[in-house]
């Protein structure tokens, strides 16, 4: 049965005395299961003090929960004298999802569990990810340098630990026979890394707010042979809008706090309701407060953070309060699709002002141009696109250059935050002043737009890339409690962001009752007698 752990009160000798330490040493939430906390995590951290990782309170409350193991069942126990071998104690939780804020000491609690795996547990294979090379080479040199200062930790290489392109190794040797027992490997996420293992004993992904869902697949599906497996995932908190592959991360963290079984989950993190400018916050959110970080340094971090999304960041890193994307099995486009197939109207008359907007892809090879104007009866705003564009950004402001000449529209809009950002100087020496929206301007457009969905007082010409984008739309929460649309690398949501933004600037710089009434679109000068690919910056649209 799963139970929220109280404080400690009394730490083992091997934990040391540390009196500097500020940080709550209990995490604000944890989901653990019962089982044996003694016999084989009191080893890990006995072994961890005897080589020089003496641990935080934190952090040996987290070997406990990680090391503790069930008695042998007895099938299990059948089989072992069968085969002439001790019985495996299975562990209590196969899988682990540790978020702790950053700088708190994640590090020395790798070292030491792939260390007890090897040279105590004798495990046969470990694997440790990292999202970077850099990440993951730095464990690894650290691994090397507790062997190379323990002599009889070094004795037991079977021969020098190596590194060649992106790949750590080390291979320890029996004591008696000399043949290899174990082998951990060390290296970043990718589709090769972990293929072709069967028996992979301890697999750890560090930095999980950033993993591919093949790649994990290919790393999980590796211990499919393992007698006693376990999956080690440790990150700081996710912010969706910086780490778009944050989904199992933040999947863990929903099982966590549903307490599923075989899963230890804790979340170091202040209280949500608390002032993130105090450093009682800090406290409570930081379990190594005083020994890894101080108050002069968070508060130096605090105060570079002066924009939303530099505040989301610090919050997650420091406070522990993520940005959780929505569970994608959970959810459906928040604009249902008869809702948004009642409003298509390719033949629609329109009157009135224009408005642009441009937005680039995460990946930076897809432009979106979408443009909205009022119907004639000034009772609906129009969006329509043109088709996805590919081009350096010269290309695409000359293009615009000569859109906006042709059709002297009252606003080009683009996002502080995104790519296209990067065509406003060269708008700007054509003598066009595009209007840049900031976070807030960008809430205020999807809350726009989301709103005259629900009430019908959109129009669309039933474009499929824009029609894809709304079907398959989700949404991301801000750490003010504002909504923006979600983007992903690939730029599946572009039209739907570029509308939403056209729309915004429709709604604060149009007018609904000037100028002619447009003919439709189907009866153009330009497309009378034939149909070319649809472009809104070419059409009376």
């Amino acid at each position: 049965m799963a139970t929220r752990s109280t404080a400690t009160k009394r730490w083992p000798e091997w934990v040391g005395s540390w009196p500097r330490l500020k940080g709550r040493q209990e995490p604000e939430f944890e989901s653990r299961h019962s089982g044996d906390e003694s016999s084989q995590a009191d080893r890990c951290g006995r072994f961890g003090a005897d080589v020089g990782l003496r641990q935080l309170p934190w952090q040996w409350r987290s070997i406990q929960g990680i090391c503790s193991v069930q008695p042998p069942t007895a099938e299990e126990l059948e089989d072992a004298a069968r085969e002439g071998r001790p019985p495996v104690s299975l562990w209590t939780h196969r899988d682990v999802c540790i978020e702790c804020t950053r700088q708190q000491g994640k590090t020395l609690l790798i070292v030491l569990l792939i260390l007890f795996h090897m040279f105590v547990l004798r495990s046969g294979r470990i694997i440790y990810t990292a999202q970077r090379w850099s990440t993951a080479y730095d464990v690894f040199k650290r691994v090397c340098a507790v062997i190379n200062r323990v002599p009889w930790l070094k004795s037991r290489l079977a021969e020098k630990p190596s590194k060649a392109g992106n790949r750590g190794s080390i291979k320890l040797k029996h004591p008696r026979t000399g043949e290899i027992v174990c082998e951990a490997e060390f290296g970043p996420r990718s589709q090769d890394f972990g293929r072709g293992y069967t028996e992979v004993d301890l697999l750890i992904l560090d930095e999980s707010y950033d993993i591919d869902p093949s790649e994990e697949a290919n790393l999980t599906g590796s211990q499919s042979a393992a007698k006693n497996p376990q999956t080690i995932y440790i990150s700081t908190a996710p912010v969706a809008a910086v780490h778009p592959k944050c989904h199992s991360l933040a999947g863990l963290h929903r099982l966590g706090h549903g307490r599923a079984l075989d899963l230890y989950y804790a979340l170091y993190a202040a209280p949500r309701d608390l002032d993130r400018t105090k450093p009682e916050t800090w406290e409570l959110a930081q379990p190594s407060y005083g020994v890894a970080t101080n108050e002069r340094e968070i508060r130096s971090k605090l105060q570079k953070a002066k924009t939303v999304d530099q505040r989301a960041i610090f919050d997650a890193d420091y406070l522990g309060w993520g940005d959780y994307p929505p569970d994608e099995d959970e959810i459906g486009s928040p604009i249902p699709d008869e809702t948004w197939a009642s409003m298509a109207d390719a033949g629609a008359r329109l009157a009135g002002s224009r408005t642009i907007a441009v937005r680039q892809s995460r990946n930076k090879r897809l432009w979106a141009i979408v443009a909205a104007q009022p119907t004639a009866d000034g009772m609906r705003s129009h969006v329509e696109q043109g088709p996805l564009r590919v081009g350096t950004h010269t290309e695409i402001a000359e293009y615009l250059v000569t859109k906006v000449t042709e059709w002297n529209p009252v606003a080009l809009v683009l996002d502080r935050r995104n790519g296209a950002i990067v065509l406003e100087p060269h708008l700007l020496a054509a003598g066009i002043e595009p209007v840049v929206m900031n976070t807030g301007d960008m809430a205020l457009s999807f809350n726009g737009f989301y709103s005259d969905a629900l009430a019908g007082l959109l129009s669309h010409s039933d474009q499929p890339t824009l029609n894809d984008a709304v079907v398959s739309a989700s949404l991301r929460e801000l750490p003010g409690g504002d909504s923006l649309w979600m983007e992903d690398d690939a730029g599946v949501a572009l039209p739907l962001v570029a509308a939403s933004m056209a729309h915004w600037a429709l709604r604060k710089f149009g007018t609904k009752k000037a100028g002619k009434p447009v003919a439709p679109r189907t009866t153009s000068k330009r497309t009378q007698g034939k149909r070319p690919e649809f472009d809104a910056m070419t059409t009376a649209f």
